[in-house]
């Protein structure tokens, strides 16, 4: 366990190093408690180091394109949704956490493999993970909510079909976070924020790079999962100030919130560690799962 701890230290602070160049202003993190070492299992074929923390697993099992909808967009043409799902190999724990990650795109543009590196990489932490397409109805409706609206579905039901096949993936359904950049990160929100008939069980945090809420403050309430925030203060697509707006509406609701607000930084937030994402979307992930 000390070691363990000597570890994870030396690995927050070389993280923070690597992003003590100016830009990087964090100024709320959950609690001291969310990064305490818990126990966790490994199989015998896992790689010394700490589960959710370190990449712990050689090999990761993908499996392309499953597809998880068919739907009828707003043209009337069917479309059949897949997403990309990644496992960590010879890994023998029983139930895993699971992320799901949205890619971005302005509603308009690019596909699951966006979100590869981060799948795979997570996957190697750990996690199952997955990434998939959606309807980016952008394309063809001119009000922005409608394709927002289309993308949350399409996010609800990829996440209905994981509930549905847990058992085969040995997915923890009490486990799960939704992630995603730029108009991945608004459906993330939409998804965790949204009160609707659709169960939000399970949902523990959501991982918000460079997106916003656009909806109501009344939708925001102490039920809502943990938020991270990640977002440049010179953002010209996603105005910074709705992340600032939504992560003062969160505090008051007692909602955990992590925001990282990076100065004289524009949209799109680079990573300035070693692995294809913000290490604090890491801490932030190990902080909810147990």
């Amino acid at each position: 366990m000390k070691k363990n701890l000597v570890c994870f230290w030396l690995i927050l602070a070389m993280t923070l190093l690597s992003l003590s160049n100016g830009i990087y202003k964090p100024t709320q993190v959950y609690s001291a408690q969310s990064i305490v070492l818990k126990p966790v299992t490994f199989s015998s074929q896992a790689k010394s180091g700490t589960r959710y923390l370190q990449p712990v697993f050689e090999t990761v099992i993908i499996e392309k394109n499953i597809i998880y909808r068919k739907v009828i967009d707003r043209r009337g043409i069917e479309l059949q949704l897949k997403m990309d799902i990644y496992q960590p190999e010879n890994d023998s724990l029983e139930k895993r956490p699971f992320i799901l990650w949205i890619h971005g795109g302005g509603f308009t543009g690019g596909s699951k493999e966006r979100m590869a590196d981060r799948c795979e990489v997570f996957a190697k932490f750990g996690y199952v993970t997955a990434s998939i397409n959606y309807r980016l109805s952008r394309r063809y409706v001119d009000d922005m909510l409608d394709a927002i609206d289309d993308a949350t579905v399409d996010a609800r039901f990829a996440i209905d079909f994981i509930r549905k096949n847990a058992e085969k993936y040995r997915i923890d359904t009490q486990q799960i976070l939704v992630g995603g950049s730029s108009a991945g990160g608004v459906t993330a929100l939409h998804l965790g924020i949204e009160d609707t008939d659709w169960d939000k069980t399970g949902i523990k945090g959501i991982i918000n790079l460079w997106g916003a809420f656009f909806g109501t403050e009344e939708e925001i309430d102490s039920k809502d999962p943990a938020v991270l925030i990640i977002h440049g203060e010179l953002d010209p697509i996603v105005p910074f100030k709705l992340s600032v707006w939504l992560k003062d509406l969160l505090e008051k609701q007692n909602v955990p919130i992590w925001f990282y607000p990076f100065e004289n930084t524009g949209h799109g937030v680079k990573s300035k560690g070693p692995y294809p994402f913000h290490y604090e979307e890491a801490l932030f992930a190990y902080a909810l799962v147990w």
